[in-house]
């Protein structure tokens, strides 16, 4: 393996490291409607898309040489992962975000319908 072929596979070492981290911010604001887990989930997503482009993976010519090629394959599988990864960050924001105000609007509206029959009994 030459050091253009070490340099690929550290720099795929770092892509896998940012999915990992999206996968935990996704769980976290998937399942534990964290809004930082949510919104670092977003701001990784947006440093590894700016950083690795792995929607280049879709479009590269194959190499001739062998080493090479089985980066290339590990690049298209983690491109893969990444892109299903991103869209379970912006699920978890969305679920963060959006289903806590909902639940604070129906806790506020049950309040309100409890406070005339409050008031009544005085």
């Amino acid at each position: 393996m030459g050091i253009a072929s070490a340099v690929a596979a550290v720099w795929l070492g770092l892509m896998l490291l940012g999915v990992f981290l999206m996968v935990g911010c996704a769980a976290l604001g998937l399942l534990g409607r964290s809004r930082i887990a949510a919104v670092a989930g977003l701001l990784l997503a947006l440093i590894t898309a700016y950083l690795f482009e792995p929607w280049t993976a879709f479009s590269f010519e194959p190499s001739n040489n062998p080493d090479f090629q089985a980066l290339e394959a590990a690049f298209v599988w983690q491109a893969w992962c990444w892109m299903f990864v991103v869209m379970a960050v912006v699920a978890g924001a969305v679920r963060a975000f959006w289903r806590r105000r909902a639940v604070a609007d129906n806790v506020q509206s049950e309040a309100d319908a409890l406070l005339p029959a409050a008031t009544a009994v005085r």
